[in-house]
């Protein structure tokens, strides 16, 4: 990972590396094994300045934010926030997928943008967010309630917003398939083998190419670890018998089984 910070120095974020980087408008971040924290009292910080966490292919990280928010960052994925939550909310900007567990103030809202026509207005509670390009934009709430764009939804609700046509459809959804991904596991339930497989390219580093559009629309079911090797996920979509896969060094060529 690494953390852009609001004088334009970048500094790399190691899961296994501890640091601690004073920052001379006020305040500090704490680097400690995957976890980055901000720390810092608002006396000290005289403007509130924006930091970027950015998250490459393969990379997870969690950021503590300066209201104690927790949220943990999947690969490809981007937070940029304040060192101090002024005015009369808290808004944070994101892209990729990120699951967050918002510190409750019921005088400040915690506001998440994703785009400027979507956005995630919650008080405090728990949700997944999904806003990776080229796809629908998803929110999946854990507990409580949450309001996208002026949508309200409810634990166990999950809300898609179709960038085509603007609209915003809320569905009932088994959660655990859209947040397992934070406690190490990977779901998938009658999910499209494509969808399958750009899930797994970002995580594995893995480049893939289908033959055939046919095989695309293969639907997959599967439970396994996140920190597991690939392999034996590549061999289990073999012996489905019903998709070729040809591998050559860090790509997969998929067709359907004639």
């Amino acid at each position: 990972a690494q953390l852009y910070l609001p004088d334009g120095n970048v500094v790399d974020l190691g899961k296994d590396s501890v640091c601690d980087l004073q920052l001379l408008e006020g305040g500090r971040f704490v680097n400690e094994r995957g976890t980055l924290t901000y720390k810092g009292d608002s006396s000290e910080v005289k403007v509130a300045q924006y930091s970027e966490v950015r998250i490459p292919r393969g990379g997870e990280y969690k950021v503590v934010l300066p209201d104690g928010t927790i949220v943990w960052l999947n690969a490809e994925s981007s937070l940029r926030f304040p060192t101090l939550f002024t005015g009369k909310e808290r808004k944070v900007y994101a892209k990729g997928e990120l699951y967050f567990d918002v510190k409750h103030d019921d005088t400040k809202p915690f506001i998440v943008e994703v785009e400027k026509d979507y956005s995630v207005r919650v008080l405090g509670t728990e949700f997944n967010l999904r806003a990776y390009s080229g796809f629908p934009v998803v929110t999946t709430l854990v507990e409580g309630k949450v309001k996208v764009n002026d949508q309200d939804i409810v634990a166990g609700e999950q809300a898609v917003y179709s960038k085509n046509d603007g609209k915003t459809t809320v569905r009932q959804v088994e959660v655990e398939q859209y947040v397992a991904w934070q406690e190490g596991t990977f779901v998938f339930r009658n999910e499209r083998l494509e969808n399958v497989m750009k899930t797994l390219g970002r995580w594995y580093g893995v480049e893939f190419h289908f033959i055939d559009e046919r095989a695309k629309e293969i639907r997959i079911g599967a439970r396994f670890g996140r920190y597991d090797d690939m392999q034996p996920i590549v061999d289990m979509i073999k012996k489905t018998n019903l998709v070729e896969v040809l591998q050559t060094n860090r790509c997969l060529y998929i067709s359907e089984k004639k």
